[in-house]
């Protein structure tokens, strides 16, 4: 039985693809530090192993 993915794996799996780390720490305006994303990057996508 395959694993259930939610919105937020996609973003931390288009972060990775892109070279970003998920759980990188970026300021906002108000100069908070605040995580990226909180998912699990989709591993399978790329190890080719069946989801």
């Amino acid at each position: 039985m395959g694993f259930t993915y939610s919105h937020i794996d996609i973003g931390a799996t288009v972060y990775q693809a892109l070279g970003i780390a998920p759980s990188a720490e970026v300021r906002d305006r108000f100069d908070r530090s605040v995580r990226l994303n909180r998912g699990e990057v989709i591993t399978p996508l790329y190890s080719g192993a069946e989801v």
